[in-house]
């Protein structure tokens, strides 16, 4: 595994327990919105609902929710790499200026922004 391959892994674990809270919440608004805690009523469409619900919780647990999973993961992981480029050529630039890269405005935006994707 090269060097970046293991960096990429280690700040995805890093992020990964953010985006679980995310998409524990996303699959708990999802349950609401198809009212698969509504057992209790067991007329017209709930009814329907209800002989439903199995299947509809099949397809956000095993479908819907490890696709969006996979596409956050990989998003993110590319947008902090970017974020690491744009980092890596501002501090170029500061010194090919001649100036502390760490008194740059732009370095110190940037690195503001990577640090609040972590």
């Amino acid at each position: 595994m090269t060097d970046s391959a293991a960096g990429r892994m280690g700040r995805a674990a890093r992020a990964a327990p953010e985006a679980a809270d995310k998409l524990e919440r996303l699959k708990t608004l999802l349950r609401e919105m198809f009212q698969l805690d509504r057992g209790d009523l067991d007329f017209g469409l709930y009814r329907i609902m209800n002989m439903k619900a199995a299947e509809v919780s099949r397809f956000l647990d095993e479908d819907l929710l490890p696709q969006v999973a996979a596409k956050l993961d990989l998003t993110s992981v590319e947008a902090r790499e970017r974020l690491e480029a744009e980092i890596e050529e501002a501090v170029a630039a500061a010194r090919r200026l001649r100036v502390n890269p760490d008194d740059a405005p732009a370095v110190g935006a940037l690195r503001a922004r990577l640090a609040e994707m972590r």
